[in-house]
């Protein structure tokens, strides 16, 4: 049986490899440790679980806008697209390729060629507020 590799073109396979370079150059993995024990510690404030995902999500863009100026567009989508549905791409596989970030925001920015907006929620912007107003009438 094929691999989920594989299956990929030679273009498709250069961009996933200057994808994960990129993380690899801005040290993205790292990064995401931090953000994640920063959401993990600040769990009691909505806002920081938002930032986490928000930071997440955008070195995943990041990284597909540099894979896709270097590599195309087109063999971007190919490769996310096969890894996406390749009947051997295990569950694991399939949370490190799309990490903690919502595909189909990846899935947009392809097809429009525009990078996405991120925006925080006014919800957890005013619930954080409260609950840090909350700790500090507190202490």
């Amino acid at each position: 049986m094929q691999r989920s590799v594989d299956a990929l073109t030679e273009g498709e396979l250069k961009a996933v490899l200057l994808h994960e370079e990129h993380h690899c150059r801005r040290y993205d993995p790292l990064r995401s440790l931090v953000a994640e024990s920063l959401g993990a510690t600040l769990f009691f404030l909505p806002i920081a679980a938002e930032l986490r995902d928000h930071f997440l999500t955008s070195t995943e863009l990041e990284a597909d806008r540099h894979a896709a100026r270097l590599a195309g567009r087109h063999s971007l989508a190919g490769a996310l697209h096969k890894m996406l549905t390749h009947p051997l791409t295990s569950r694991s596989t399939l949370l490190g390729l799309t990490g903690f970030t919502p595909t189909e925001e990846r899935i947009a920015q392809l097809l429009d060629g525009h990078p996405s907006t991120l925006r925080l929620s006014p919800h957890s912007l005013i619930t954080s507020s409260v609950i840090l107003l909350l700790a500090c009438m507190l202490m």
